[in-house]
């Protein structure tokens, strides 16, 4: 058994005090850990979805938004630092451009790329935006960015009025 004094006084209790204390730390963060629900982050998600035999799984992201589609109204892509998604969300209004959010939803196969479908978000509040990724048009036509923020160059060779 230890012996800590302190201010001349016998520190037994506080030893004791101390002890639980990082006892219960341990087991909160060890429950977390294993709470079903926990955020993932969006590369396990891409992982998740490209394994055989694959079902539709609930699942939970945490990024910024960095694109919301106008035509259809129900279609926005989230970033987080390992990846980017699309996800799809009946609840209005959709969250904007540049927001942090959590997405719980339901994970499944896209054309290109795993889509979260049937979405629910809560708006953290503005998030802080990804770099934009230099982009090459082979990059974008084979879906190697989606759901990323890109930056693109190119010229102009001809123009009609």
């Amino acid at each position: 058994m230890f012996r800590v004094t302190l201010f001349g006084k016998s520190g037994f209790g506080f030893v004791i005090l101390l002890g639980l204390l990082i006892a219960s730390l341990g087991e909160a963060t060890r429950a977390a850990d294993e709470t079903p629900g926990d955020i993932q982050s969006i590369r396990t998600i891409q992982t998740i979805a490209s394994t055989d035999p694959f079902t539709e799984t609930e699942v939970k992201i945490q990024g910024v938004v960095t694109w919301v589609d106008g035509t259809t109204g129900n279609t926005f892509q989230i970033q987080d630092a390992t990846g980017g998604l699309p996800v799809t969300c009946e609840k209005k209004p959709l969250p904007g451009y540049g927001d942090e959010v959590v997405i719980q939803g339901l994970l499944a196969r896209g054309p290109f790329t795993p889509v979260i479908k049937h979405a629910t978000f809560k708006k953290l509040g503005r998030g802080i935006l990804p770099n934009a990724m230099k982009a090459s048009g082979g990059g974008i036509r084979n879906g190697a960015f989606i759901g990323e923020r890109v930056r693109v160059g190119g010229s102009i060779r001809s123009a009609e009025m």
